[in-house]
Formats: C-alpha cells, sequence, structure tokens
C-alpha cells in the first residue's frame, strides 16, 4: 500500500472524529524547526487535489491533502481563532514518508511535518 492509500485509509476512519494537527516547518536543510501551527478541528471531509502542470521552481506541491470541518487554529505567535474557510491543506510531494497507528499519523516533507492525532 503507497502512502497516499494509506493516508487516505486512516483519515477515512477518524471521519467525525476530533484531530489535533500539528504542523513544524523546517527551515533550511530541515536543521531547525521554524515555525508551528496547531489545529483542532472535527474532520468531515477529506479530498486530495492534484495540480495539472508541476511547478518548475518547486515552491508549489504537487498534491495537496485538504482536511474540512469545523475547528480553531493557533499559530507560534499565540493567536488562536477560527479555522480559515473550515479547511486545513497539506501539500504533499512525490517523496514523503508516512507512519501511522490507530491513533495518530505523521507525514513528513522536505518543507514539513504533520502530526495528526485522532480521539484527543
Amino acid at each position: 500500500m503507497d502512502a497516499r492509500q494509506q493516508l487516505t485509509e486512516w483519515l477515512e476512519a477518524h471521519k467525525g472524529q476530533k484531530l489535533m494537527i500539528s504542523k513544524l516547518e523546517y527551515g533550511t536543510e530541515m536543521a531547525s524547526i521554524t515555525d508551528s501551527d496547531h489545529v483542532s478541528m472535527t474532520l468531515e471531509a477529506v479530498t486530495f487535489s492534484d495540480r495539472e502542470s508541476r511547478d518548475p521552481d518547486g515552491y508549489v506541491a504537487n498534491h495537496e491533502l485538504v482536511l474540512r470541518g469545523e475547528g480553531t487554529i493557533q499559530g507560534s505567535k499565540h493567536a488562536t481563532g477560527p479555522l480559515p474557510d473550515h479547511h486545513f491543506d497539506i501539500p504533499l510531494e512525490d517523496k514523503m514518508s508516512l507512519s501511522a497507528d490507530e491513533n495518530q499519523v505523521i507525514v513528513e516533507t522536505r518543507h514539513a511535518k504533520y502530526i495528526l492525532e485522532a480521539n484527543v
């Protein structure tokens, strides 16, 4: 099973549940974490989108996971507010790592690590 299919199955199994999502953004060369966001949301829907053409500079991901639901976001500057447009996007890359168990999945790209926890 590939990472995308494994991620989809995990998310589908947790629809309707409250998730805590931590996004840890890396600085240059994954040397340190430069920014973090924490989202609490009730997962209502999951979609993937694929770009028609690749970004030649590599700034825009080719694939994106969109999580939809009501929630709140807390940024690294400790400001808390409602989740904009009731969705949270995770840019996915062709080369990413994924580890999952019953209550947690970790997606790691060259730009960030996303930790999704269920039953929080």
